[in-house]
């Protein structure tokens, strides 16, 4: 069988949008992780500064 071109329009839209820059989750799983982790320990440091 002759091999067909690819269509001229996908079929269903994507729903992939580009990330901002600055969006964390643009960002490696370790760097993640990491972001998450110092968002974590300055929650914990307002939650005790809050309540002294």
């Amino acid at each position: 069988p002759p091999i067909r071109p690819p269509p001229v329009m996908a079929a269903r839209p994507t729903n992939l949008t580009e990330l901002p820059d600055d969006d964390y989750r643009k960002h490696p799983n370790v760097i993640r992780r990491s972001i998450d982790k110092a968002r974590e320990h300055l929650s914990v440091l307002d939650d005790y500064e809050s309540s002294r």
